[in-house]
C-alpha cells in the first residue's frame, strides 16, 4: 500500500506527490496512515461492547414484574434498572433484575416496596417509570 492510502481510506487529508518534497507531504501522509491505524484499532475496541438504554414506563404484573425488550441482539453481560419516583410513585421502591430472565431479546425486573412497613412487598398492578441500561 502506498504512503497515504490508509489515510485516504479513513477519510483523512492526504497530499499529492507532485508537491515539492521540502513541503513534507510524504511525512504528512505517513502520519495520516499512522492516525488511520489508531482509528481502526479504536473502532474495534469501541465495538466490543454494545450498549442500549432507555427511559420507559410500564405496568407491573401480579408479581411486581416488568419485562423489557433491550434490542441488543446478544445476551447482555449486565443490566441495571432504576425506578423514577415522583408524586404518584412511592419513593421507597427497589428494582431487582429477575435471576435467569436475561436473554438475547429481553430481561425482566421486579419492583419491591420498602415503605410503611411493606419491606420487600411486591409493587403489583402499578405503572412505574424506570431507566435501564443493558451492556452486551
Amino acid at each position: 500500500m502506498a504512503i497515504g492510502d490508509a489515510a485516504a481510506a479513513a477519510g483523512l487529508a492526504t497530499y499529492t506527490s507532485n508537491q515539492d518534497i521540502r513541503l513534507g507531504y510524504e511525512n504528512d501522509n505517513r502520519r495520516g496512515d499512522e492516525i488511520a491505524a489508531v482509528m481502526a484499532r479504536t473502532t474495534r475496541v469501541e465495538n466490543r461492547n454494545i450498549v442500549n438504554a432507555g427511559l420507559s414506563s410500564a405496568q407491573t404484573d401480579g408479581s411486581g414484574t416488568i419485562s423489557v425488550a433491550h434490542g441488543l441482539g446478544v445476551i447482555p453481560k449486565g443490566v441495571t434498572v432504576s425506578v423514577v419516583t415522583g408524586s404518584t410513585i412511592p419513593e421507597h421502591l427497589t428494582a431487582v433484575v429477575v435471576n435467569g430472565s436475561i436473554s438475547r431479546t429481553n430481561f425482566a425486573f421486579r419492583v419491591y416496596r420498602h415503605d410503611d412497613g411493606r419491606n420487600g412487598q411486591a409493587f403489583t398492578g402499578n405503572t412505574v417509570q424506570f431507566t435501564w441500561v443493558a451492556v452486551g
